[in-house]
């Protein structure tokens, strides 16, 4: 079995960029208290 870390390291980055931060962007801001959790 072969490691491609390019690869791995192009799908984290997608992964990352496109569902993980605009998500917390979205989700975790205190409106309440401002800043974000």
């Amino acid at each position: 079995m072969d490691f491609n870390f390019k690869l791995t390291a192009e799908k984290y980055q997608k992964e990352l960029l496109e569902k993980v931060i605009p998500f917390w962007e979205n989700n975790s801001k205190d409106e309440q208290c401002g800043g974000y959790f």
